[in-house]
């Protein structure tokens, strides 16, 4: 019988056929470290381990060095932070309620593939289904858009930025931040994550570096922590045409629900988050109200607030969420198929009509008298 030597073992050895004789024994001795290896080395369980199979004759680890061992398992456990790719979602647009889809999320879709989303607020209200749905519906139409239909959408989920370093992100699979803890997240970083403007962003995370890419969706929930209380005649009135004084108070009152949500009130930068709200937008669940600010590059954002009734997911669908996340049963093919076809068809219509506009909007641009007026950049005359 053929022995399989560990990476560092000197010795002679058959000679390998092709490429193939060398990589699937290494394939085959690493996923046998990664199932039998013990998980902690309570009573010297992994050294024991590592002994036995290097002197057993039937190990696919015969023979190797304890050096190569100890470094593969070292390698192993780091991967288990990382985030996984999540490929299924039992959830789609559809399964929205319909006054949070109306009144809530349409508004906010059509800039949905150059801004974020930030869901806070207390729970049961469906943050975390509805970053999911944000995320597969902008992964299968991001998918179509670059020609790669037939691969199988998905995102990223973690609950902190470090767990995104394991792969290269693409802009096809969203990254979603579900649960974190924002008032341990530097500003900076937060920023970074949320900007999908830039191109290419690099994170500088606690053990390596997370990199996000342009275009690519984010969304982030978190639960407010130790919320106050503002009275509801203080702010958030009905009605349009807000001053700039108006559109701060709400602002200001808005921070008061949030409490210490972004770290202790006296001590956080509010200037920072600010500009959290020129990259994203915010949609935010407390009490029985349901906070919309849009996302605005200048001036004051406006803030809506709508009653928050039952939440965000249709009572006629709960159902297939609870089969999903308590025994994995996913739901109904046909189903879910029409449910997806529907959604893209919507966005497909919806971003047609946006590029139109875009589009228009440059032409207008480049007709105005007042650009064509315009004197060269380059040139030293005063215009």
């Amino acid at each position: 019988k053929q022995t399989v030597r560990g990476p560092s073992q000197s010795g002679a050895a058959a000679e390998p056929k092709d490429r193939n004789d060398i990589e699937e024994p290494l394939k085959k001795a690493y996923a046998h470290i990664r199932a039998e290896c013990p998980k902690k080395n309570v009573e010297n369980a992994v050294d024991i381990w590592v002994r036995t199979e290097i002197a057993w004759k039937e190990s696919p680890l015969f023979k190797w060095t304890k050096a190569d061992i100890y470094e593969a398992i070292k390698k192993i456990k780091e991967q288990r932070d990382f985030s996984k790719m999540v490929d299924y979602y039992v959830l789609c647009l559809g399964d929205l309620a319909p006054w949070f889809f109306h009144e809530v999320l349409a508004p906010l879709l059509p800039s949905a593939r150059s801004t974020s989303f930030m869901f806070l607020g207390e729970k049961d209200a469906g943050k975390s289904a509805v970053m999911r749905i944000i995320g597969f519906m902008m992964s299968r139409y991001k998918l179509y858009k670059a020609g790669r239909g037939e691969e199988t959408p998905g995102m990223r989920i973690a609950n902190d930025i470090d767990f995104f370093r394991n792969d290269e992100a693409d802009p096809c699979f969203p990254d979603g931040l579900d649960d974190c803890d924002l008032n341990r997240i530097t500003y900076a970083l937060m920023k970074a994550f949320l900007d999908m403007k830039i191109e290419r962003v690099n994170c500088r995370a606690r053990w390596g570096s997370s990199t996000f890419q342009g275009g690519q969706t984010r969304v982030v929930t978190d639960n407010p922590k130790n919320k106050g209380q503002v009275r509801p005649e203080d702010c958030f009135k009905p009605t349009e045409g807000w001053t700039v004084e108006d559109r701060e108070k709400d602002r200001r009152n808005l921070y008061e629900l949030l409490g210490d949500t972004f770290g202790k009130a006296d001590k956080v930068d509010w200037s920072n988050i600010d500009a959290y709200w020129k990259r994203c937008h915010l949609i935010v669940n407390v009490g029985s109200w349901c906070y919309v600010m849009r996302a605005e590059d200048t001036g004051v954002p406006v803030i809506k607030r709508f009653p928050l009734r039952y939440g965000y997911i249709k009572k006629s669908t709960k159902h297939h969420l609870i089969r999903w996340t308590d025994m994995r049963e996913r739901r109904d093919t046909d189903e879910h198929q029409r449910l997806i076809e529907e959604e893209q068809k919507y966005l497909i219509d919806l971003y047609r009509k946006e590029d139109k506009k875009i589009l228009e909007q440059g032409k207008r641009i480049k007709a105005s008298p007042d650009l064509s007026e315009e004197a060269d950049p380059y040139s030293n005359e005063p215009r």
